[in-house]
């Protein structure tokens, strides 16, 4: 069984770097290396200033999206990915397939606009289209040699299928078939199991512009939510965070193992169409 983390809401961003963040760090002897005509940064300098530029842009997406509306909370997008990637990519290579990642959910893309991106609205088939199109677009990324497009895409066709199993009823089907059991550990979920994926009765929730935008107005949405929400509809039915209930860790851990089946298939078609050299692109290792 796996065992995986998230994060608690308000913990520790894992990737903060503590006590550099914002700041000049002094240089020491050594760091800077002197030639006649100009001055250049030594390995060492360079290498802290790609980490910083990393996490700042980490920061800034973080920053950005933490507050989506009808999405998987940005911390959990960003752990899913963490998780799944870390261990292969680049800290900078890793910032921009998040930041592809949380940029889909900017304020123009939700609200019932663009439904396929979060699979809402029961678009699975779309949003199973706009994820093989992501795929196509790292093809073509390997093919040209091009890391940021393959990165941007992966980062993008990451989040649509995390959100299916936030917004989908997957996890409900899934415990379905363990009636009769006593509850099993959330790590011993299977999300990717075919007669669950291709199951009749699998469908996501909606949402309604004009039903549902009253549930995100700060003090009056509690109060309505006490009173009534449409079964089906996106209130009713999304696992976007701890609040959501004991369902949330189910759909936590089958989106992890989404996300690796989703990066493991990328890679092959990035060895396939660009060898090593695009493999290393991809990854930010050149």
């Amino acid at each position: 069984h796996l065992s995986i983390a998230y994060p608690v809401l308000g913990g520790p961003a894992r990737h903060q770097v503590p006590g550099t963040f914002g700041k000049s760090p002094a240089l020491t002897r050594g760091q800077w290396s002197i030639t006649r005509k100009d001055a250049t940064l030594s390995p060492e300098r360079k290498s802290r200033q790609r980490h910083l530029r990393a996490h700042s842009l980490l920061w800034i997406a973080n920053a950005l999206f933490a507050f989506s509306l009808t999405s998987m909370h940005a911390q959990y997008h960003t752990a899913l990915i963490r998780q799944a990637l870390e261990a292969d990519f680049s800290e900078a290579a890793l910032a921009e397939v998040i930041a592809a990642n949380l940029g889909q959910d900017a304020l123009r893309y939700q609200l019932g606009n663009k439904p396929h991106f979060h699979c809402d609205n029961n678009k699975i088939a779309e949003s199973l289209s706009y994820v093989e199109a992501e795929h196509a677009e790292i093809v073509i990324g390997a093919v040209v040699g091009d890391g940021t497009r393959m990165r941007t895409a992966l980062g993008r066709l990451c989040h649509t299928v995390q959100d299916f199993y936030a917004h989908s009823n997957y996890v409900d089907l899934w415990l379905e078939t363990q009636r009769g059991r006593p509850r099993p550990p959330a790590e011993s979920i299977d999300g990717l199991a075919p007669d669950l994926l291709a199951h009749p009765d699998l469908r996501t929730g909606t949402f309604v512009m004009a039903r549902d935008l009253i549930y995100y107005v700060p003090l009056l949405g509690r109060l309505v939510r006490r009173i009534y929400v449409p079964p089906g509809s996106h209130e009713a039915m999304n696992l976007d965070g701890p609040e959501r209930g004991w369902r949330f860790r189910y759909a936590y851990v089958a989106a992890y193992q989404r996300t690796c089946a989703e990066y493991r298939r990328a890679a092959k078609a990035v060895m396939v169409a660009g060898g090593e050299t695009a493999s290393r692109a991809l990854r930010g290792t050149e």
